[in-house]
């Protein structure tokens, strides 16, 4: 299991785009950029906290 979970992880990381502050971040020509579907729960979540 946790030799599972070390390839998820390095996978990730490897997908994942960093600024030079080294913050994550989504290129300008990711297909999901303009995605909508989870900002209603995020504004859920938000109330919560």
């Amino acid at each position: 299991m946790i030799q599972y979970i070390e390839k998820a992880y390095k996978l990730a990381l490897d997908n994942t785009k960093y600024n030079s502050d080294g913050e994550a971040v989504i290129p300008e020509n990711d297909e999901w950029r303009d995605e909508k579907e989870w900002d209603e729960i995020f504004e859920q979540l938000q109330e919560v906290s």
